[in-house]
């Protein structure tokens, strides 16, 4: 049976992915990103360029000058184009499409049933020394932005582990729960096939640094699409409530102004993020966030059981670490448990062990918890000819990690 379901998988894998690879850098139709210049008059803005093009506020970023405008469909390029040397404009680019990195086709459409027990227990856990990493820390005093699909918070693993104000930007609520629409949104011809993944990517976080807290930040849709407008509306939404560290388990190809502030803004003010490095199986196209390591990201790769790497896994010299990413059990919706394979699912046991670093030692900054990360990793490049310095530093490790740290212990 288990032959049979792994076949399976393999031959969605490449048809799905045929499917899908038109998604990567579409246009969001009728959606521009601009920011403006300071004490811009942005209804003037809007005014000035309505007749031509349907100019209409859809949203905002509240503590940057960065608006979501609506245009006319196919003149999002032409527009970008006419209002680069608007004296309100300090720059503008179409809002472009993202996804998460799983292996397609998604999440929950490739979940094998597990347990309680192999959530605990899994050999991933046991290869990154993940257990005896927790004499030393626990993540507490550590919250952690999941910028995701959203959480199953009821699920009894998160049970005093949910930070307050967690949010959706897809419908901009307050409802952030982890659940499908019913509706084929990528016309890949499945529904709701990411129902599941953030839940996945949380419940891995807490299962490494089990006294941290979870931001549950929606992004993702239930079928594993987002736009960087999205994206980036919850990184500076985290920043803004001073969270200092996120997961990132999604991305885009498409390099973008918007995506590289955010990065630059978020290591000015001290934050780690660490991100998949997507699931193509190549070095080309890049995934962003996760291939600005020069931003100070952590872009993760995935290896096996052996530390070779993952046959799906993306690599190359944009990636920082690497980790466990293949039949990874973690906490599924309705208090369940999945199986699955991705980078999605080796980022998480990274951000896990940050946040165990820097509940040991607070003060420390974001820098310094990257470069430890980094360089107490175990070099895995003889067990991956042809991949030398393409899986980045090494394999994580977190007991090498915390080492020689200070415990502070959470209080009564």
């Amino acid at each position: 049976m288990t032959r049979k379901i792994c076949v399976l998988c393999v031959f969605l894998f490449w048809a799905v992915l045929a499917a899908r690879a038109d998604d990567d850098d579409k246009v969001v139709p009728g959606e521009v990103v601009v920011r403006f210049v300071a004490d811009a008059d942005v209804a003037a803005f809007i005014a000035r360029w309505r007749v031509e093009y349907g100019t209409e506020i859809l949203d905002r970023i509240p503590s940057r000058p960065i608006y979501l405008i609506r245009v006319f469909e196919g003149d999002e390029e032409e527009f970008v184009d006419d209002i680069e040397f608007d004296p309100a404009v300090e720059w503008a680019e179409p809002n472009y499409t993202g996804r998460d990195t799983n292996p397609d086709p998604g999440t929950q459409s490739i979940f094998v049933a597990s347990t309680s027990g192999a959530y605990q227990r899994q050999i991933a856990l046991s290869i990154i020394h993940a257990d005896p990493a927790r004499s030393s820390a626990t993540g507490h005093g550590v919250v952690v932005a999941v910028i995701d699909s959203g959480l199953d918070a009821t699920h009894p693993v998160f049970l005093g582990r949910i930070e307050p104000g967690g949010w959706n930007f897809l419908i901009g609520t307050d409802d952030f729960r982890d659940i499908g629409d019913g509706l084929d949104t990528n016309g890949n011809g499945l529904i709701d096939e990411a129902v599941g993944h953030g839940t996945l990517v949380a419940g891995l976080i807490v299962r490494v640094a089990p006294e941290v807290r979870i931001l549950p930040l929606k992004a993702l849709d239930a079928d594993g699409m987002t736009s960087t407008f999205r994206m980036v509306q919850a990184m500076y939404y985290a920043m803004d409530r001073g969270v200092r560290l996120m997961n990132i388990s999604m991305g885009t190809t498409q390099e973008t102004m918007l995506v590289d502030f955010a990065l630059m803004d978020a290591r000015a003010e001290g934050v780690l993020i660490v991100s998949s490095a997507g699931n193509e199986d190549t070095s080309s196209p890049v995934r962003f966030p996760s291939a600005r390591p020069e931003l100070g990201v952590v872009g993760v790769a995935a290896t096996d059981d052996t530390d070779r790497r993952a046959w799906f896994s993306n690599y190359g010299e944009h990636v920082a670490l690497s980790a466990p990413g293949v039949a990874i059990t973690s906490t599924t919706p309705d208090g369940g448990y999945g199986r699955a394979d991705g980078t999605s699912f080796a980022a998480p046991l990274v951000t896990g062990v940050a946040a165990l670093y820097w509940s040991a030692d607070p003060a420390q900054p974001a820098s310094t918890v990257r470069n430890r990360l980094l360089q107490q990793s175990i070099n895995i490049d003889a067990l991956n000819p042809g991949y030398e310095r393409e899986l980045g530093t090494g394999r994580l490790d977190a007991l090498l990690v915390v080492r020689g740290v200070t415990f502070q212990r959470s209080q009564p």
